[in-house]
């Protein structure tokens, strides 16, 4: 549902938002080795990113968690997402699983939202799949969202 009104700016209520994020790997900081001390066994890891979200628009993305590469799980996820103009801007929680296929399937739970994103709700999946080094990568939207 799409309303405009005199009353208030555009307001989106349980929105479809899809779309397509480009990321680059900022930092991969180990935390954990194996044995030898030479493979890393979880990591911190922050990627930048930009898109175009159907009802949210141009999107530049800062996101960083923790990765365990044994149970191929992310957590602790805290990702900034600015519109066009910075004092758009909301956040993001959550975790994800790598898949069989290789991808990433990441869960978020959008809010703490600035500008007209100050009521942002809502989340869902998006999924990722990354170059075979990690070092960079897609990701497909699927949420609902109202602000």
């Amino acid at each position: 549902f799409i309303s405009c009104s005199d009353d208030d700016e555009l307001t989106i209520e349980s929105a479809d938002v899809t779309g397509t994020l480009t990321y680059v790997q900022k930092s991969f900081v180990p935390l954990t080795f194996d044995s030898t001390g030479t493979i890393p066994l979880s990591a911190m890891i922050t990627f930048e990113g930009t898109g175009n979200l159907l009802h949210l628009g141009n999107v530049h993305l800062n996101t960083t968690f923790k990765f365990d590469f044994l149970q191929g799980k992310g957590s602790d996820f805290v990702s900034t997402y600015n519109g066009d103009d910075p004092g758009n801007s909301f956040g993001a929680t959550g975790e994800s699983q790598q898949q069989p296929d290789g991808s990433y399937l990441v869960t978020e739970i959008l809010g703490n939202g600035k500008g007209k994103f100050a009521n942002i709700n809502g989340g869902g999946p998006t999924l990722v799949l990354l170059t075979p080094d990690g070092s960079a990568g897609t990701g497909t939207v699927q949420w609902k969202v109202s602000y």
